[in-house]
């Protein structure tokens, strides 16, 4: 059974997030499958083993999903979760509060499955936002959802 599986564009993103995958399922046997391509961009999932079967089965979420980002208010970092159930070009983009684009988080084709994104509360230049609301919209495919967050510096 799969628990999640993931796109992430560094191996830091990544550590850090099987660290919070092993303590959330600190009690369960996991298997990590990976896969680096060129350097930099790790695909992976964190499987359950199952006694049916000794190949996980990955499973993919049924529809389109934009989960709230976590922690929220949060300094210096949030993650934000979204589904795909199919294969879409995904842009995940950060604005202010009034409607211009902070940054651009995700601007790629994905396949389908779970994914995160962490933001570290910078811009597009790379300087720090100032404390205040912020939106988040991802567009997938037919699919646009937002929602607000609280960067407090």
């Amino acid at each position: 059974m799969c628990l999640y599986q993931n796109n992430l564009h560094d191996t830091l993103n990544a550590k850090i997030y099987l660290e919070e995958m092993k303590r959330k399922y600190s009690g369960d046997e996991l298997t990590l499958i990976s896969r680096e391509s060129m350097g930099e961009e790790v695909n992976w999932g964190l499987f359950k083993p199952t006694i049916e079967s000794e190949m996980p089965e990955i499973v993919l979420p049924e529809k389109y999903a934009l989960r709230n980002n976590y922690p929220n208010p949060f300094n210096p970092m949030t993650t934000i979760e979204y589904d795909l159930p199919e294969d879409t070009k995904v842009t995940l983009i950060v604005y202010d509060i009034i409607g211009k684009e902070v940054t651009r988080l995700v601007n790629s084709s994905k396949p389908a499955g779970y994914y995160k994104a962490i933001w570290d509360g910078k811009n597009k230049s790379g300087n720090f936002v100032s404390s205040g609301v912020y939106i988040y919209r991802v567009q997938a495919g037919s699919f646009t959802q937002t929602r607000k967050m609280v960067f407090i510096r």
